[in-house]
């Protein structure tokens, strides 16, 4: 086991993109253990989909919920730091359509939300389990919600690669839902799609495991990764601290 991975760690499918596409923002949040705070986009995902979720069972066991507009306010309010007015009325029109494409392709009834599944990465040649997180599961699928101001007409690669993975460890059939405030698109993954788009994951998993074993501390990682703050995964602050600690280790050398 490396000395500065921490013990019970676990390969994602967050944290694979992450190493895939800034690996000092993966060094950052597992060596130095920082990350970015949710943001107002982030909680619009996280409460669109808890709504929906909150909304739809309520129906279905046939009792009244709260408004939508109040449960919306109160979900925000539980991470002030995140709380934006725009962001919660969009969480709101997101919900509702999350909602309809549900009801419209007759997925009413859901049998689990949040489920996590860890899976012996043994299995599959690696060192470290595999942990993830569905949004919501049905009878016969499980879907995974993305609230996002702007719906694309095909999915991203990454969001398909994410969606194979989980239908090979849960072992179920896999859609996608986007959703904004104003329209969605139901995008289901081709059973032909799967084997390849999770064996992308498990090269990367694997990638990590590589850079673990050549960079057993903190230090020999910073060496041989250049800091790139260049993208989402740093916010300002996080660009200046990361800055101090990149510097201070280098210059030890």
């Amino acid at each position: 086991m490396n000395k500065w991975i921490k013990e019970g760690y676990c390969h994602s499918f967050s944290g694979g993109q992450k190493f895939m596409i800034n690996q000092s923002a993966w060094l950052y949040q597992y060596g130095f253990k920082q990350r970015q705070p949710t943001n107002g986009a982030m909680q619009r995902g996280l409460t669109s989909e808890f709504i929906t979720y909150y909304i739809m069972k309520r129906e279905n066991q046939f009792k009244e919920h709260k408004p939508i507009e109040s449960i919306t306010d109160w979900h925000f309010k539980r991470n002030k730091f995140a709380y934006d007015v725009d962001e919660v009325s969009n969480a709101i029109e997101i919900s509702k359509q999350f909602q309809k494409a549900l009801q419209e392709r007759q997925l009413t009834k859901i049998n689990h939300y949040q489920k996590k599944v860890v899976v012996d990465g043994k299995k599959y040649g690696l060192e470290y389990p595999i942990v993830a997180y569905t949004d919501f599961g049905f009878d016969d699928r499980i879907v995974d919600t993305k609230a996002t101001l702007r719906c694309p007409s095909n999915p991203s690669a990454s969001h398909v690669r994410q969606q194979c993975l989980y239908s090979k460890l849960y072992d179920t059939p896999t859609s996608i839902l986007y959703g904004t405030p104003k329209k969605y698109n139901f995008v289901d993954i081709m059973q032909g799609e799967v084997e390849q788009g999770f064996q992308q994951c498990i090269n990367v998993f694997k990638n990590i495991e590589n850079y673990l074993k050549v960079c057993d501390t903190v230090e020999k990682a910073v060496m041989i990764t250049p800091l790139n703050t260049d993208d989402y995964y740093f916010n300002n602050n996080m660009k200046q601290e990361a800055q101090k600690k990149w510097t201070k280790m280098i210059n030890k050398m």
